[in-house]
Order: C-alpha cells, then structure tokens, then sequence
C-alpha cells in the first residue's frame, strides 16, 4: 500500500466539483458533487440515531435496494432534518435534477445534507447549484479539494486521504473525504464520509468490510457526547481499476481491506483531531487483551471519559482517571496486571506497571503530553514564507517537522511536492530507525517515520540538546580521533611506515572537521529552530484567543436568543473585543446593551459569513 496525495478524485473515471450556491451566503462553497464515469457498487453505514434526517433515509434505500450507484450531490448549511414529507420530496427533486443534468437514472443518485436542523432546504438554489456543477466536473486534486471544502460547516479545515494498492498486479486507488466537528460519539459523528474507488469488487464483500472498518474507526471516536440526526459513510466503486473481481474470504480482500480501513481510520482521526473546541488529539490502544470486545470496550471507556480528556487537554499525567475510566468500563480485567504507557512524538514513557505507579518523571511526562498536532498549521505557514523567499531547502526541513506531527496532512504533502519540483529532489514517505551522535539511541530499535529525499545523503535528526550536551559529544569524537591516532600511528612508527601513518592521520582530521561542521550546523538548526517555534507559538496564541473568543460569542448570543442574560453576560467575559471582525463586534455590542438594559429580543444579526467560526445564525441547532 502507498499513501498518495488526492481524495475523491484519486481514483479512475471519478469527478468532482465544488461551489458557492448561495445556502449559506454569498462567499462560502456550500454545494459539492461526485460524479463516476462508470456505474459504482455501492456500501453505506448511517447513524444510529433515530431521529434522522431525509437523506439518510434516501440513501438507505439506494445503498440497500438499487444495484449501483453513480453520483452523490451534497450541501452544507441546511441539514434537511425534521422536516417531514416536505423534506422526503426535497431529496427526490435533488435526484430528478442530478438525473437530467448528469443523464443517469434518479434511483443512482445519492444525496447528503448537513448545517442547521429543521429548515427546509431552498430547492430553487439547490436545482440552480445541481446544474452548475456538472460544467465544472473535473478529475483533478484541485477539484477534489474543492468539493471537501464545500461540505464543510463548523470544520476548520478540509479532510482528504488516498492511497493505492496492488491487487493481483493491478493498481488499485482508494480515495475519501469527510467534514465533521462536532455530535462525536457514540457512533460515528457530526459527518459526512465519501469514499471513492476503482476496484472491481463485490456488492455484499464491499458493504462487510465497510460495516466492519467503521466500528473500528468512526465508531470509536469521541468529543462532545452527542449523535447526529445526518451521518453518513458511503463507498462507491466502479471497477475501472480492471483486477479479478475482490470477493469474500480472499488474500485481495484482506488486501483491500487494509486499504479501505487506512482510509476510513485517517479520516476519523481527523475528525476527532477537528472536534470543536478540541486542543489535541489523543488515541487509546489496548493490548494483550482477552478478545477483541473486550479491548474496544476499555478503549472506548478511556476515550469518552471527561477526566481522562481534561487530564490530557491540561497535559497531566493523571493516570488514576484511565485506570479509573477502565474499572467501570464493564469489561472483565486484572487491574493489578495493567500497564499504562504514554507515548507521542516527543517519546515513549511507562507511567503503570502492575496497577502501581512507576518513578517516572513528571516533566517527561508533561513533555509528552504537551505535542501540539496543531502546531502543524504554524509549519505550514513558516514553510510558505520560506517558499516565497526561494529559501526551498529550509522549507523542505521546516515540512519534515509538520510531517513529524502527521504524515499524511494533504498540505504538507503538497508543498513538500511544490519543493520537490523547484529542487528536483524527490522527497518519500519511508521508515527508518537510527542510532548514532544526532539520534536517539536504546537497548532496543527504535522505530520512527521521516521524509527522506531519494539518492540524496540523510540529513542528521535533530534533538533537542543544550550547548553542554554539544560540547560533550565534540570533546568525545577529538578523544575518540585522539585514540584513533595512537592505535593507528604508533604501529606505523614502529614499522617505520611513517608515510602511510601521516596519510591516515590527515584523513582521520578531516573527518574531525567534518564532524565539527555537522556540530556547527545542528547548532545553527537549534537556533533557527528556536526562533520559528517563537513565532508559531505567538500565531497558535493568537488563534487560540480568537477561537475562544468567538465560541463565547456564540454561546452568548445563543443565551441571549433564550433570554438567558445572565448566562449570557458570563459569556460575554470571555470574549476579546479587540481581535473581532466588524460584523462581530455588531454581535457583540447588540448583546451587551441587552445585558445592560436587561432586555433580551430575537435579534437574527448575523455576520458576514468572512470568519472561521461558521454562521451567527447557524448556532445551537447545527448538526
């Protein structure tokens, strides 16, 4: 299997598009299509939630009762949930327009909605936007990247994953995308997930699989603790891939299940990782339990756990949460044999051995515990500085610490290739472990992903190290090069091959120098280092005030609607004036003069739909 860069559009005879129709504003996309030249086998799961919305109710009976499908139309901002047989008709009318505009049957066309709940979705907009799209149907990253921003709401950032695999000598392409922030758990999310592929693969093999990935993947993600009423997966393969038809109980369907479940597990994480009001992303995993049940059972009783998620968000090592998260989990297990361990980027730490406490250190453990998955944003903008300065070389490093943090990010990979083709070094995703003076050494191998560029001499890794630590390890390669010397000069004298003595002892002096430059250089990287961690730390403040300030915004505009004022006046303590858009602060003095004069109406001031926190008017009742 390798990991590619695309979504939706990755795979063969797959189109897609992405636009603004007008559902929510005038500025944000709102509408997408996916479209397969070819008519797709199709597998779905939905959500559990009983109140659910009009086109999980259509897509179900597609998934289950048509033969195959071929498009999926979907929009954001208005959920078509609650909304009875007015709703129900919605979604046919969809499927009637994306039949005339793409000339496929109506019974092949798959629809999505997500936004706020209880609206009628505008159908002269939506038909408007249905036969828009098709002009703009293309096969291209850009297209498939337009299209997951057009089913975004409250989601900070799109979410794109492929990957290829070899099924009996033929490359097969599996591509996704999903939005999704919030109403995470229990099963599923606040999401929308669409799979594309060009396997030639079996209707009831492909629906097994997908059930089955998804119980281990959206189904064991966790946020806030509420289901929606619109989640939905949908898988679509169209064959053009052209391998042996994949079926039940093959070595290509463990294949392909690998792939598929790559898939749907980054995609989860994402959304986990773009929950809102989510700091960081944690990941739970069991081991040597005494089945599958009971490991997901502990896992998930971990995960949801609101004193194991502020022991984490406030980067303490309180482990008597996880072990206390476990014991009323109801899943069968020795306590005094558990182990806990944490582990991120920054290393591995044993925190529990046999249900006791380990003499670990505190500061190792916060230091673990304090990686930011979202200081990848800071890389990404450090990167396009040095890009625009033609700096392509400090790029490519400053892109190889955000791909630390995730290698599969769509953004990283796409400027790792714009650096790629301005250097012609080829840089690929590949695992080494490395021992040595500029890698972490133990008794064991340690394992750890990089980017490395192909033919080209590996860059030293950096660790943290203080000016003391270089001089040690200087002063330790002159003594090694000292003994060098001895053992190699002494022989020559006394066999009086003074010549070949000197030879050596000039290479071996070189090789010092050379050494002391790499030292010179990991110095200089420290330094640099330094200085663009402050200033990522600087703008991740900054963004991280703005965000807090525009959730309290909501929160008290959302009192304020209720009536709420003294909740609303607490609100409104939290929020900073100073870094709100013009738009906002109208919001904002609106309720404030209400708090004063104590008065409370239904005001419908909404902005301008320019921040990055969704729309004012799509509050308490967005799914």
């Amino acid at each position: 299997m390798e990991i590619i860069q695309g979504g939706v559009t990755a795979a063969k005879g797959f189109k897609a598009a992405g636009m603004n129709a007008g559902i929510k504003n005038k500025t944000k996309k709102d509408m997408a299509m996916i479209f397969s030249e070819k008519p797709c086998v199709t597998a779905g799961t939905f959500t559990t939630n009983k109140v659910f919305a009009a086109p999980v109710k259509w897509d179900k009976n597609i998934v289950y009762n048509s033969e195959y499908s071929q498009a999926v139309v979907i929009n954001s901002g208005v959920a078509n949930a609650c909304t009875g047989e007015e709703g129900d008709n919605a979604c046919l009318r969809e499927a009637q327009a994306v039949s005339k505009a793409l000339g496929i049957p109506e019974n092949s066309v798959l629809v999505a909605s997500t936004g706020v709940i209880g609206m009628q979705l505008p159908m002269d907009t939506m038909v408007a936007g249905i036969n828009a799209l098709p002009s703009m149907l293309a096969d291209t990253q850009e297209a498939g990247t337009q299209a997951a921003e057009a089913i975004m709401t409250t989601d900070t950032r799109s979410k794109q994953v492929a990957v290829t695999v070899d099924i009996k000598g033929k490359k097969v392409t599996v591509g996704g995308m999903c939005k999704g922030a919030g109403m995470i758990h229990p099963n599923m999310a606040t999401m929308l997930c669409f799979i594309t592929s060009d396997a030639n693969i079996e209707k009831s093999a492909l629906q097994k699989m997908t059930s089955a990935i998804v119980d281990d993947s959206f189904n064991m993600i966790s946020v806030d603790g509420d289901t929606s009423t619109n989640d939905t997966v949908l898988v679509m393969a169209n064959g053009m891939a052209e391998n042996e038809c994949i079926k039940e109980n093959t070595p290509e369907y463990d294949e392909y299940f690998k792939a598929l479940s790559y898939i749907l597990t980054e995609l989860s994480k994402m959304i986990a990782g773009d929950g809102e009001g989510c700091t960081c992303l944690f990941e739970v995993k069991v081991i040597n339990a005494k089945e599958r049940q009971q490991a997901r059972t502990l896992a998930k009783s971990i995960v949801t756990s609101s004193l194991t998620k502020a022991a984490i968000f406030g980067h303490d090592a309180n482990w008597g949460r996880i072990l206390c998260a476990m014991g009323y989990s109801g899943a069968d297990f020795e306590p005094e044999k558990v182990d806990i361990y944490f582990e991120s980027s920054a290393g591995k730490l044993k925190i529990v051995e046999n249900g006791k406490a380990t003499d670990y250190s505190e500061e190792e453990a916060t230091k673990i515990l304090s990686q930011n998955p979202k200081l990848i944003k800071g890389y990404h903008l450090l990167a396009l500085i040095q890009m625009k300065n033609h700096e392509w070389n400090k790029a490519r490093r400053t892109l190889r610490k955000a791909a630390r943090i995730d290698k599969t990010n769509t953004t990283t990979l796409r400027f790792l290739r714009e650096v790629d083709e301005q250097t012609g070094v080829t840089t690929k995703l590949e695992k080494k472990g490395k021992k040595g003076f500029f890698h972490s050494g133990s008794s064991k191998q340690q394992e750890m992903d990089v980017l490395a560029p192909d033919q080209v001499v590996q860059q030293p890794v950096y660790r943290e190290r203080s000016r003391i630590s270089l001089f040690f390890v200087l002063m330790t390669g002159i003594v090694a090069g000292v003994g060098a010397f001895w053992m190699l000069a002494v022989p020559a004298i006394r066999q009086g091959i003074y010549k070949e003595a000197n030879q050596q002892i000039v290479q071996y002096s070189e090789s010092l120098a050379s050494q002391a430059a790499e030292l010179t250089k990991a110095q200089n990287d420290a330094k640099e280092a330094t200085n663009s961690a402050d200033e990522v730390t600087q703008q991740l403040t900054s963004e991280q005030t703005k965000s807090t300030s525009y959730q309290a915004l909501l929160q008290a505009y959302a009192d304020y609607q209720q009536k709420n004022l003294d909740d609303a006046a607490l609100e409104l303590q939290n929020v900073q004036a100073d870094v709100l858009s013009d738009a906002q602060k109208t919001i904002y003095n609106t309720i404030s003069q209400a708090v004063s004069s104590g008065n409370a109406g239904s005001d419908d001031t909404s902005g301008d739909g320019s921040d990055d926190s969704g729309d004012y008017d799509e509050s308490d009742y967005y799914e």
